[in-house]
């Protein structure tokens, strides 16, 4: 079985154990859909959301992480890959689900050699947020890699293109018709608030 299949029956086995029948005694909830990387729970409505009685469908699944990839010349790492959902390439930030037995940083870094080739020489954490929070229930975490660099030895996802875009050039790129990922310009606001001098400016 390789690498990822494994990764995959674990992280199937980890969703069906976090998201079983019962995990609250509060709010009872039963899996009506499950897959390897994400399950729909069927939760019973309470008064005091407004609902009604019409049962609430939650997404659930292992949380995830993306990192901004900085270079020292004040370039971007961004890659480019097909998102069937989007019927369309994107560009976006490397990006990927955090295992069930790693970090939120040791995922950022793994998904940064995965995708791209590349390793960061200190990592800044943002924050964790939601998106889409009316039906996830999972959380994103955001991270800085200062100083990335190529790694020649590294072999990279071959469906996934890297693509550099020098900070300066970001705001024309993001204003364009080739980019799309909102998660993005909200990264790149946060990591501009928290880092300020220590990064160059995105626009």
């Amino acid at each position: 079985m390789s690498t990822e299949m494994k990764r995959l029956a674990n992280r199937s086995l980890y969703l069906k154990k976090k998201s079983s029948p019962g995990k609250s005694a509060e709010i009872p909830s039963e899996i009506v859909f499950h897959t390897p990387w994400f399950s729909v729970e069927k939760i019973p409505s309470r008064a005091e959301w407004g609902m009604g009685k019409k049962p609430f469908y939650q997404i659930s699944g292992p949380d995830s992480v993306s990192v901004l990839p900085l270079t020292a010349s004040d370039q971007i790492v961004l890659v480019r890959q097909y998102r069937p959902a989007r019927g369309r390439f994107t560009l976006e930030l490397p990006t990927g689900y955090i295992d069930h037995d790693e970090t939120p940083e040791d995922a950022a870094k793994r998904e940064l050699q995965e995708e791209c080739g590349y390793v960061g020489s200190d990592y800044f954490f943002l924050g964790k947020w939601g998106y889409n929070l009316n039906r996830e229930s999972k959380s994103h975490h955001c991270y800085v890699a200062l100083d990335a660099r190529r790694q020649p030895d590294i072999t990279v996802h071959e469906k996934i293109d890297v693509v550099l875009c020098a900070a300066r050039d970001f705001i024309h790129l993001a204003l364009s018709e080739d980019f799309e990922d909102l998660t993005v310009l909200g990264i790149v606001a946060l990591a501009q608030a928290h880092l300020g001098v220590r990064i160059p400016r995105f626009y």
